[in-house]
């Protein structure tokens, strides 16, 4: 496969509109499509870069829902990064959607739009939860990266190939089929990857060594993993067929049967012992021994979920709902309206929301509201890290090279100067960064 070369992009104005809800997305939306268009050769997309023209001013507009992250947010520049790199065959091409929010009407015309190729293997690096370097042995890791995750191992995804480190930064050799894969998840202590051959779902524990899951693995589109640190009995992996959601346990491998509703699922997480899924914008939960449960008080139109050991969250129209592990709704403090991320993690105690490009944070047990200190802005994508203990909770924020690091009362840990980051990951033990 050839890497390096640059395919042709342009763009075209679909359509342009008054936005006059909610307060704070007030403006004159552009709708623009990106058609990217390969060569004679097989190339790797990593994203696209453009810019406005002089004295133009535009973000790009806080209601649309993207399949990708944008890492540089205007106000006359941008870049757009996908979660994973696509591959376009010869000639063919890839079409992506975009609305720009400017402050008035003005053409909408755009200017030096180019598509960014894999030119280079990118970079990964790594952090301990005080912002201190880590130096993974990165030896054989030749091929672009397309995916990183942490949970007790730092992960990544490299040309097929799953690649593992400790949280001091040793490689971690994996048992059996390591090869051809096509998504990977880190969470606690498992590591999950889905292979090409028929979407199988493969599991390791954070040594590497091989959980066997029983039945039929196959046909496997999300993973999660919920792990009890004080009775290990009680953890379980989830993964999504078909809609369905399936569990074992990552001890055994066998099968945990579930009781209720399975079916017409989009989404999994895992919270303490249970799974948690996103079923036609309600949330469902199952615990390690089968049992179903819903959480109550739901607004019912939930469009995305997340959850930690303390909590589980969601956003509804931009707001910000939280219940505890057993269903008891979490009245979250001050203004919850607004927001288009919301993040949780494996173990930690927080729970972190992102809003017109500000982080605020709020404790999951309690839903008090945590003042960031620093500059909490200019941020494009959040996690919640740490332990289970609120003084082990921590979050991570990414903005223009930078990584942000805050502990649980608000106070800046580090700020991480890291020239081309993209994307973060975070958890108990570590951070990642993927550059370039």
């Amino acid at each position: 496969m050839t890497v390096g070369q640059e395919p042709s992009v342009r763009y075209e104005l679909l359509g342009d509109w008054e936005q006059t809800r909610p307060p704070e997305a007030k403006g004159w939306v552009y709708r623009y499509q990106f058609k990217v268009l390969a060569g004679v050769e097989r190339v790797q997309l990593r994203g696209i870069d453009f810019e406005l023209p002089e004295g133009g001013v535009a973000r790009a507009n806080p209601q649309e829902t993207r399949w990708y992250d944008v890492v540089k947010d205007g106000p006359d520049a941008f870049a757009l990064r996908f979660r994973e790199a696509v591959q376009l065959e010869p000639h063919s091409e890839l079409k992506v959607g975009l609305e720009l929010l400017h402050p008035e009407k003005n053409g909408g015309e755009l200017c030096n739009v180019r598509a960014i190729g894999a030119s280079a293997p990118n970079t990964v690096h790594a952090w301990n939860r005080s912002g201190d370097p880590v130096q993974l042995d990165l030896r054989g890791l030749t091929d672009e990266v397309a995916q990183i995750s942490a949970g007790y191992a730092a992960v990544a995804l490299s040309g097929g190939k799953v690649h593992a480190w400790s949280a001091t930064g040793e490689a971690i050799p994996l048992e059996g089929k390591t090869t051809g894969f096509v998504h990977i998840a880190a969470q606690a202590r498992a590591i999950m990857g889905i292979s090409g051959d028929a979407s199988k779902l493969h599991a390791w524990t954070s040594d590497g060594v091989v959980i066997p899951l029983a039945g039929d693995t196959t046909g496997v589109t999300q993973s999660a993993v919920a792990w009890s640190e004080a009775d290990p009995f009680m953890s379980m992996i989830g993964g999504l067929r078909g809609g369905k959601v399936h569990a074992w346990d990552p001890l055994s491998g066998a099968v945990i049967p579930l009781a209720g509703e399975t079916a017409d699922v989009d989404h999994i997480v895992g919270s303490r012992n249970q799974i948690v899924g996103l079923r036609r914008g309600i949330v469902e939960a199952w615990d390690s021994s089968g049992s179903h449960h819903r959480p109550s008080d739901q607004p019912g139109d939930l469009t995305g979920i997340t959850a930690s050991y303390m909590s589980i969250a969601g956003l509804s129209g931009g707001n910000v709902y939280a219940w505890n592990p057993t269903g008891s709704r979490v009245e979250l403090q001050g203004d919850t309206s607004g927001f288009t991320q919301v993040a949780t993690s494996e173990w930690g105690s927080l729970i972190a929301g992102l809003k017109n490009g500000k982080v605020h944070a709020w404790t999951g047990a309690s839903g008090t509201e945590v003042p960031l200190q620093g500059d909490a802005t200019g941020i494009t994508q959040i996690i919640s890290g740490g332990s289970f203990l609120i003084s082990g909770s921590f979050i991570a924020g990414l903005s223009d090279d930078k990584v942000h690091l805050w502990d649980y009362s608000g106070a800046v840990v580090a700020l991480i100067e890291e020239p081309g980051i993209t994307r973060i990951a975070a958890s108990r033990v570590i951070v990642m960064g993927l550059a370039g």
